[in-house]
């Protein structure tokens, strides 16, 4: 990956669809995450996905999520750029992540922290819905965890929205982002077998 103006550090995380990475800006040597599709020619409608979790990142200017700084685009392929707290998702920071990037602190946290950072978790959801918006897509890969400090914030707001405009997905959804599905699919509602999704998906994760 190359993106003008900056130096790739390393790439922190990935999962299906996404990549993070951690870049050095080329003028002021600022520290900065990237979020980033894999396929380094994805399909058109990407850039409005990333647009839209842009939109809903600066109306949260940083209460319970990660602060965005910028969206670049390298034709169809999209560059969200944020604030570096330090942060790693989950997956990385529970020993399922490879090689160096397996930080795995969490393993060795307590129950009282480990019940500690699950409530920061959940203040980070009560801050989102206190501005009136559904996250729909919260699993572990888009929260993100410093792992000295134990800070949380939230990432992956490509199919959140406001509750007062609900897209057309809120009540029959196609979910394809980023291996949601798959995670949302062993923790199906009751006994109907219906896939848990819009707020009920954001409340139940």
């Amino acid at each position: 990956m190359e993106l003008a103006g900056y130096q790739i550090i390393g790439r922190i995380a990935e999962d299906e669809e996404t990549i993070l990475y951690r870049l050095k800006g080329l003028r002021d040597e600022t520290v900065v995450m990237c979020q980033t599709t894999r396929d380094p020619y994805p399909p058109a409608d990407s850039m409005s996905r990333y647009e839209q979790e842009f939109e809903m990142l600066r109306l949260l200017g940083g209460r319970g999520a990660v602060k965005p700084l910028e969206l670049k685009h390298d034709g169809n392929r999209p560059f969200l750029l944020f604030e570096d707290f330090g942060g790693i998702p989950v997956p990385q920071l529970f020993g399922k992540g490879q090689g160096r990037n397996a930080a795995r602190p969490l393993d060795k946290l307590g129950l009282l922290r480990l019940l500690g950072v699950a409530a920061d978790v959940a203040d980070c959801l009560a801050r989102v819905h206190n501005r009136q918006i559904v996250h729909n897509a919260v699993y572990p890969f888009h929260i993100l965890i410093h792992p000295d400090t134990l800070e949380v914030k939230l990432t992956g707001f490509q199919r959140a929205y406001l509750v007062d405009n609900p897209p057309a997905f809120a009540t029959e959804p196609t979910l394809h982002q980023s291996g949601l599905a798959t995670w949302l699919r062993s923790r199906q509602a009751g006994s109907t077998d219906r896939l848990v999704t819009g707020v009920m998906c954001t409340v139940w994760a």
